[in-house]
């Protein structure tokens, strides 16, 4: 009997020491989880700048291209701004994506220029998508 209770509460703590551990782990889980969600939407950010860069070069000063180049710009830092401190919400991702659009849309650019905007249009809808109101 007394070898029974032993057997019984050790595999009782062994049941229980695994739990521990099991939720101790959930935690780390997320915050992997979340990091890397954070690289992906900096990513996008960057490289949606980087297209951006890409077109104002091919713009002159002082010109309605190069207006709305630096209109999508700022609409895209801001919305990234508002996403990394968690106060945003859709219409700044709209906002962007609308500055960004048109750019794609009326600037004269080369035809890779305009398809790499589109991309990161689409890019953008789809992280808008994915984090929700």
């Amino acid at each position: 009997m007394k070898h029974l209770l032993i057997k019984a509460m050790a595999g009782s703590g062994l049941i229980l020491m695994t739990l521990t551990a099991s939720a101790q782990a959930q935690p780390q889980y997320d915050q992997n989880q979340e990091r890397r969600e954070v690289r992906d939407q900096d990513r996008i950010f960057d490289h949606l700048r980087g297209d951006l860069d890409r077109a104002r070069a091919s713009t002159m000063p002082m010109t309605p291209d190069r207006d709305r180049v630096i209109r999508a710009d700022e609409r895209v830092n801001e919305c990234q701004r508002r996403v990394n401190s968690g106060t945003y919400d859709r219409r700044d991702f709209d906002t962007a994506i609308a500055a960004v659009q048109q750019v794609a849309d009326m600037n004269r650019l080369p035809d890779e220029d305009r398809r790499l905007l589109s991309d990161d249009i689409q890019s953008l809808t789809r992280l808008r998508d994915r984090l929700g109101d």
